[in-house]
């Protein structure tokens, strides 16, 4: 499985959501593959997890208010879980990382680096175990 993680807030996940889209301000997607798996997290909470659908557009069509981000791939949204219903990332996720990346585990966030396979296994876990709300988006 290749999974990366990244965080964001509440407003531009729920873009992201909307356009089944993920963008970045600089061209960071040259090794993505079809079916990578990114999980997004709001303030230290698993929130959402997304598998890329396809190849990288390049556009300047706005679609957050916080930048432009035309560098972007097309997602498929498989799991969203509301605010109260977000996995912690403190207790076992967090300990994996540390014992994996050390303390300044962010970095791997930042550059949306591939996962090792003991934490991705550990999130996917407890992802594909929650109550999923995708169903219930608007």
């Amino acid at each position: 499985m290749r999974m990366r993680i990244t965080s964001l807030d509440e407003k531009q996940l729920s873009s992201c959501v909307a356009n089944n889209i993920w963008g970045s301000n600089r061209n960071i997607f040259n090794n993505w593959e079809t079916g990578d798996i990114l999980v997004f997290c709001i303030n230290k909470e698993i929130a959402a997890a997304a598998k890329v659908s396809g190849s990288l557009v390049v556009t300047g069509e706005p679609i957050w208010d916080n930048g432009l981000f035309p560098w972007r791939l097309p997602l498929n949204f498989t799991h969203y879980f509301e605010p109260g219903n977000r996995i912690p990332f403190q207790g076992d996720i967090r300990d994996t990382f540390v014992d994996l990346y050390g303390k300044r585990y962010g970095y791997v966030f930042l550059n949306k680096f591939i996962i090792k396979a003991k934490p991705a296994d550990i999130i996917w876990e407890k992802i594909t175990s929650s109550t999923n709300n995708m169903c219930c988006r608007e």
